[in-house]
């Protein structure tokens, strides 16, 4: 039987468990968004432009979606 630090540090590589702060929130496809990243938002979804197309960005933009960074 291991001591509980060991087991955490085999689980998770590190002794304790950390929320990640470069995840901002998902995008509409369940993708992590992190900050600095940049993103389209339409009406309440929000899209990661690195995990789109061109074709789709374009399309987004022109129904109306706003480019912005992720914060």
């Amino acid at each position: 039987m291991d001591h509980p630090t060991t087991e955490k540090i085999q689980r998770y590589g590190f002794p304790t468990q950390k929320p990640n702060p470069t995840v901002a929130r998902d995008s509409y496809d369940g993708g992590p968004i992190k900050k600095g990243d940049t993103v389209l938002e339409y009406e309440d979804y929000v899209f990661s432009e690195d995990a789109l197309s061109s074709g789709q960005v374009n399309i987004l933009r022109f129904l109306g979606a706003v480019r912005k960074q992720a914060q």
